[in-house]
């Protein structure tokens, strides 16, 4: 400060012209930068609003879900690797692309456990069938059940995180390079424990 001080000192003893034009460009300088700020600050504040506005939607909304099922006979609007329904005698099935993978994230309510559920028809080997395993929360949940074609788990609660993230896939080196399928299945359902 004192360095600028006596800079302007200087300035104003050479030439008081000069010390105004100087300090006529140092206000615009600081008046420019203070036009900035102050949109920025509008800018948050206008993102602040729009986030109030959306947290209050969300708790109008009122409880998260206690469930959760998709049916391969419905749309599909969840999982991009899958492709169209194959109907049989014995119901629906959609096979998942060669990816070998779904992903889902789920908006339910952290503080209780989840039973899971996937009802999955067919593997491309038997090594994929062997390999198939769900990840929630970053980590492998064992298969508690997986007899006939119905796999099933519980996945514990977790109340720090804020949906239950999910992924169904088999390991990429069970699948044989010439096919462009993975698995099928029927129906995956989240229900909540207690």
């Amino acid at each position: 400060m004192n360095a600028v001080m006596s800079s302007l000192h200087t300035i104003f003893q050479a030439s008081q012209d000069e010390f105004f034009s100087v300090l006529d460009g140092r206000f615009a300088a600081i008046n420019a930068r203070m036009q900035e700020c102050e949109a920025q600050l509008d800018a948050i504040a206008s993102l602040s609003d729009s986030l109030a506005a959306r947290s209050l939607a969300l708790a109008s909304r009122g409880p998260a879900p206690s469930a959760w099922l998709y049916d391969v006979r419905l749309p599909n609007v969840y999982f991009p690797s899958l492709f169209e329904p194959e109907f049989d005698a014995t119901g629906a099935k959609r096979w998942v692309g060669p990816s070998g993978l779904i992903e889902g994230k789920l908006l339910l309510d952290r503080r209780y456990q989840y039973r899971f559920e996937v009802e999955a028809v067919d593997f491309v080997s038997e090594e994929a069938k062997a390999s198939f395993q769900l990840v929630a929360d970053g980590r492998v949940w064992p298969w508690l059940s997986s007899e006939s074609s119905l796999f099933t788990t519980v996945i514990a609660e977790a109340p720090h995180e804020s949906s239950l993230d999910f992924v169904l896939q088999i390991a990429p080196e069970s699948r044989p390079a010439e096919r462009d399928v993975s698995f099928s299945f029927r129906r995956i359902a989240f229900s909540r424990i207690g």
